[in-house]
């Protein structure tokens, strides 16, 4: 591993971990954030979602842009937007600043994520080093996710500002590292930027994610969110019919007539929508269940992080030996046996009737991570490095998204059906859920639905994948290099 190279990963991994904590530090300061800026419970809401909608909205665009404009251009971009953005949030004045700043954040935060990928594609070769590389990023992103209610409690017992403000110098050094370090690339034969077909993506995918985020709290039959997601399909099929007949489209719809790039990017959506929900209920299971507080809740998440950390650095070498298909396939059928194995939590038990499943879930869940990350840049030819990135961090959005949906309906359907059954008033079906026994009878369908679907994601990956890996383009150095954008070199169906 050259310098260059060395410098490249610090900044993709620290600017992965920073934009991927903030999706849950956020939560442990609410209450925080509530009592000082005087905000209302809808305004909590949008602090956590304004960033997550943004964040999905804007990913396969900007993958898109960093391989026509330059990786390291657009990295760069999205680094300012980002650093900026937390500064302004933790000098929000109002629930509607902080709201609007968070927004802002999820741009920034989809420009690196989408990006950073592509950089490590760029500079690292197939094979042993580039294993290395994605997992040295996964494991940055895995530690974030895990590691945020920790950091959060323990940034929130100073001051909630600083769950933001601490992105600043962090966001300096990465900046730094940025412009002097890193080189930029671009396909060399690059295409003009449909700006139309950027504008039809992103407001479809935001409106796709706001009706799935939103449409348990206004209710599924609703009309604001019945109008969203039937405006999100016309949206959405007007961008694939621009697609198809533009003669420079944003994204090559061919992408997906290969079974093994499909297949992965449902099998990341499904993965993500089990996966995400289980951490946020298990937090809560912690908190309200056996009433730690929020620095004590993220000290007995750390064996789901560290199994997560321990995977993601063995992933690599084994990568090099075993094929990505059967690591992601045996990464998520772990995901799915440690989610099973959260079933049946008692409230009078010690929290280490988690630890088995979290160790189990966690190590899947990092060895998968790592290996579709690499898999998904490696399917394609170099010059579509950030495109694909884009894809596969917009499919782990929208899983995101779709899981919180699904199982928090079905955790909210539990609750209402056993405040039915003991004949709890209609009005006081909210306060139910704060009842024990409630909670843990629908945490249980929480887990089982969860572990069914990333045993699901493990069958696609099994049944469609084929690594036929795109060889970098000639005259290239390191890693990728540049590519003659040439669409002949799209990966064939298999």
């Amino acid at each position: 591993m050259n310098q260059r190279q060395r410098w490249t990963l610090l900044a993709v991994s620290i600017a992965a971990f920073m934009l991927l904590l903030d999706l849950t530090i956020v939560t442990v300061a609410l209450t925080d954030i509530q009592e000082s800026l005087e905000a209302s419970f809808d305004d909590l809401q949008w602090v956590v979602d304004a960033y997550a909608l943004t964040l999905a909205a804007f990913l396969l665009t900007a993958g898109t842009l960093a391989d026509r404009m330059g990786r390291r251009k657009v990295f760069l971009i999205g680094l300012i937007v980002f650093t900026l953005s937390s500064l302004g949030c933790g000098l929000a004045w109002s629930p509607e600043a902080l709201l609007v700043f968070r927004g802002l954040q999820g741009v920034g935060g989809a420009v690196l994520l989408a990006a950073g990928p592509s950089l490590l594609a760029q500079e690292f070769a197939l094979g042993a080093e580039r294993n290395k590389a994605f997992a040295a990023f996964g494991g940055s992103a895995g530690l974030a996710i895990a590691a945020g209610p920790l950091v959060g409690g323990a940034l929130t017992s100073i001051d909630w500002r600083w769950i933001f403000l601490i992105n600043l110098p962090v966001g300096l050094l990465c900046l730094y590292v940025v412009l002097t370090k890193l080189r930029d690339e671009r396909d060399a034969a690059a295409q003009p930027v449909d700006w139309i077909g950027a504008v039809l993506l992103c407001a479809g995918l935001f409106l796709v994610t706001y009706g799935l985020m939103r449409g348990e709290a206004d209710g599924w039959t609703s009309g604001r969110i019945l109008g969203c997601l039937l405006l999100s399909v016309a949206i959405l099929g007007a961008f694939v019919l621009w697609q198809s007949r533009t003669t420079a489209p944003l994204m090559d719809l061919r992408l997906f007539a290969n079974p093994s790039f499909s297949g992965l990017a449902v099998a990341t959506l499904l993965a993500y929508a089990a996966l995400f929900p289980a951490l946020f209920f298990s937090t809560l299971f912690l908190q309200r269940v056996q009433s730690y507080s929020a620095f004590d809740t993220g000290v007995r998440m750390l064996p789901l992080t560290i199994a997560m950390f321990i995977a993601s650095a063995l992933a690599a070498p084994l990568a090099a030996k075993i094929s990505p298909r059967l690591l992601m396939t045996v990464g998520l059928a772990l995901t799915g046996g440690g989610l099973l194995l959260l079933t049946g939590l008692e409230a009078d038990k010690s929290w280490t009737q988690l630890l088995a499943g979290f160790i189990v879930c966690g190590f899947g869940a990092g060895v998968f991570n790592v290996v579709r990350s690499e898999a998904t840049v490696s399917l394609v030819p170099p010059s579509r490095s950030g495109e694909a990135s884009g894809v596969g961090s917009t499919f782990q959005e929208v899983g995101v998204a779709f899981g919180i949906a699904v199982l928090g309906s079905l955790f909210h359907n539990q609750v209402v059906a056993d405040a039915e059954a003991t004949g709890v008033p209609e009005g006081a079906v909210q306060d139910a859920a704060m009842s024990i026994n409630t909670f843990t009878d629908a945490l249980d369908d929480v887990f089982l639905w969860g572990g069914i679907i990333a045993l699901a994601a493990a069958l696609l990956i099994l049944v469609t994948f084929r690594h036929t890996p795109q060889p970098p383009a000639s005259g290239t150095g390191s890693g990728a290099g540049s590519a003659t954008g040439d669409k002949s070199d799209l990966p064939a169906a298999s």
